[in-house]
């Protein structure tokens, strides 16, 4: 990973930058922004990073740095992040006058090499290196785990050779995993032995446990024929997770795509907020409808407001809340999720319309009149839908919005909503049946 400034200094003093955080070992340019004609003291303290920490090297190289992490990821097909087509008008043209320096890309045999992080941003990369690389000529790894995948393994990894499953995913021993890393998404990497393992689970933290224990509690699942559990890998085909677009946080909103913290545009209601913190229960309520009239209609502090409301047990914002998100979920796809869920979790009876939020197949035919959904609002979608199935006793369907859900890899309230769900599902269906 290599995090590369470009700066040029204007006739005024005033400096224009680019960032870029270049990924040499397979996605190329992998986050990228910019400042346009800004003091360049202002400039500098932006970097969040000891000025000692930085190194000053020529333009040619760091040129040669940012394109070899490009050109070697759209030989993939992997594109930069969408904002390179702004920031690389910071930099020269990419052509011969810009003497050639020769950059190592791709692992120690030249391969890409895929590093997933826990929000499971490499899910649809994994794919492009399926389709444009082939098999056994790449590998890929969990940034939390070091866990090594493809088809080259070091001899001195845990691996069961006799794994007749079709994941394309080694399951490792549970010890190489350190305490704190283990995400839905690792668990599914864990040998079967392990996951039950009471010595093991106690060594780890309680969401960990619990976490690895319905990962185990999935696979007995998918022994039984008559459950028609869908595999990982037929769940990779389905049309749910190919819509998925991993590397999408905007929201959808009647004005057109938002990035949800961007209707915070000075960090003033985050500082509010954070100040609410240390207000406990019923007397969080007075100043929470003061910012809410303050700020009618806003998706940031509702959403925020309503987690700090839950985790100070205080029902009665929660509910004032929700009334005020389904008063704007017809202008956010996301506001009415969020009410669906949580009316869903809390037992409270739904509308019409969330009753066929909660009943639509895919969250495009939830949400018909928008074409695009960014991965919180496929991930919210899911766990309504896990909570939905499991409501209805459908193991099947349960397990499979999981697995789209541990796909993401992410680890929030959301999350631990699922698991609850399924957790509840299958206690119940474990209590008939013994």
């Amino acid at each position: 990973m290599a995090n590369v400034v470009v700066m040029r200094r204007h006739v005024t003093g005033n400096v224009t930058g680019g960032f870029y955080l270049i990924d040499l070992m397979c996605l190329g340019v992998k986050d990228t922004r910019y400042y346009f004609n800004i003091p360049e003291t202002e400039a500098n303290e932006m970097f969040d990073i000891p000025e000692n920490k930085l190194t000053e090297i020529d333009y040619q190289l760091a040129h040669n740095i940012i394109y070899a992490g490009h050109d070697f990821a759209m030989e993939f097909d992997i594109p930069p992040h969408k904002d390179f087509a702004l920031t690389k008008m910071i930099l020269e043209e990419d052509n011969d006058e810009v003497p050639l320096v020769d950059i190592p890309t791709g692992d120690y045999d030249g391969k890409p090499h895929l590093v997933i992080n826990p929000l499971g941003e490499g899910t649809w990369a994994l794919q492009k290196l399926k389709e444009n690389a082939g098999e056994g000529n790449y590998y890929y790894s969990d940034s939390s785990s070091g866990y090594l995948g493809g088809d080259d393994f070091d001899d001195e990894r845990d691996f069961d050779d006799d794994d007749d499953e079709k994941d394309e995913v080694a399951k490792i021993a549970l010890e190489q995993i350190p305490r704190g890393a283990v995400s839905a998404y690792v668990a599914k990497m864990i040998k079967m032995e392990d996951l039950f393992d009471e010595k093991n689970l106690k060594e780890r933290e309680v969401d960990e446990a619990i976490t690895l224990l319905l990962e185990g509690a999935i696979r007995l699942c998918e022994t039984a024929p008559e459950l028609n559990i869908m595999s990982n890998e037929a769940v990779y085909d389905t049309e749910a997770y190919n819509t998925l677009d991993t590397d999408n946080d905007q929201l959808n909103s009647t004005a057109g795509p938002i990035f949800i913290d961007e209707l915070d545009e000075d960090g003033d209601i985050e500082k509010v907020i954070s100040g609410l913190a240390s207000v406990k229960g019923s007397l969080l309520s007075e100043p929470a409808e003061a910012l809410m009239e303050k700020y009618p209609g806003n998706l940031f502090l509702l959403t925020e407001l309503y987690s700090l409301a839950g985790f100070e047990g205080n029902i009665d914002l929660q509910n004032s809340i929700s009334r005020k998100l389904e008063s704007i979920s017809g202008q956010y796809p996301y506001a009415a999720l969020y009410v669906a869920l949580n009316n869903k979790i809390n037992e409270q009876p739904l509308g019409e319309h969330y009753e066929k939020i909660m009943q639509a197949a895919s969250i495009r035919e939830a949400f018909p009149e928008y074409t695009s959904f960014g991965l919180d609002e496929h991930f919210c979608f899911w766990v309504l839908k896990i909570w939905y199935a499991a409501k209805q006793n459908d193991v099947a369907a349960c397990i499979f919005y999981y697995k789209l859900v541990r796909e993401c890899g992410i680890r929030d309230y959301l999350l631990v909503r699922a698991q609850t769900a399924l957790g509840d599902l299958l206690n119940r269906m474990l209590s008939e049946k013994y």
